[in-house]
């Protein structure tokens, strides 16, 4: 009793509340190093872990949109009651939803930070400077929102019950890997920089770029061993290596491209 003070449930309390707080910060740390990718988990976790943070947000926005609203697109206004999007390993596509969420909202994040570091008292109700994104950490995040949006294109284009020979058709699958394949190989070699030449833009470029392109292609192996394919199989790789006269097979999707594919994105135009 005398070690805890006259109020023991209340040391406890604090102490249960400093033990989480490391834990916390361990987490912070971890997600830091993962860089501009995690610097933008940590902000997205730290406005969505109150209410009143997500209403300070954008309370925030909507006052800055009285003060600038002859200067607002309406697709700026929209974006503001928007919430931001918490990545997770359980749900698919979710690192590229919350960087696509992440950079319409780019401005009110900002705007944010920066208010918390002007008016918040406590060094815990503001934004660890360590997670601060700079213009380097945003360009980084468009340019790797690019490298998954082909994965959430293609989990969209195989969702349904392929009533129409598309949708959810396996050889919607077996394209889309191979789409996938040739799409991580040519933002490899894009990415790569000159050596001795790279700067550290360039750098996390390549590391994210190559990273991707070997998980998907070390995937695509495991299930579709290229040995055990047969000779048939093979040659669908692709435009690039298909034959000079068109398969009955492709025949028909030329055909049904005319009456049924009309996607504009580069995933519709592959499949055609």
């Amino acid at each position: 009793m005398m070690i805890q003070g006259e109020d023991p449930d209340s040391f406890e309390r604090e102490a249960f509340t400093e033990a989480a707080f490391q834990v916390e910060e361990r987490e912070l740390r971890l997600w830091r190093k993962r860089g501009a990718v995690g610097k933008l988990h940590n902000i997205v976790r730290f406005v969505r872990a109150s209410p009143q943070r997500r209403e300070l947000m954008k309370s925030l926005a909507c006052s800055q949109r009285d003060e600038d609203d002859y200067h607002l697109f309406e697709e700026d206004r929209a974006a503001i009651d928007l919430e931001l999007m918490q990545n997770n390993e359980t749900r698919w596509n979710s690192t590229f939803m919350m960087i696509q969420r992440a950079i319409r909202k780019r401005e009110q994040i900002d705007h944010f930070i920066t208010y918390l570091d002007t008016k918040a008292a406590e060094p815990r109700q503001r934004m660890p400077v360590q997670d601060h994104l700079s213009q380097q950490d945003w360009l980084l995040l468009a340019e790797i929102q690019s490298l998954p949006k082909p994965l959430y294109e293609i989990t969209m284009r195989c969702q349904g019950w392929a009533k129409e020979g598309r949708y959810g058709a396996l050889w919607e699958v077996m394209i889309g890997m191979e789409y996938l394949l040739n799409f991580f190989e040519e933002q490899k070699l894009i990415f790569s920089p000159p050596d001795g030449t790279a700067d550290e833009l360039q750098i996390a470029r390549a590391s994210a770029t190559t990273s991707t392109a070997f998980h998907v292609r070390e995937f695509f192996e495991q299930q579709y061993p290229r040995k055990e394919q047969p000779e048939a199989a093979r040659t669908m790789i692709g435009k690039a290596m298909r034959q000079d006269e068109p398969s009955q097979f492709d025949q028909w999707m030329q055909s049904c491209d005319r009456c049924m594919m009309e996607e504009e994105d580069e995933l519709g135009v592959y499949m055609r």
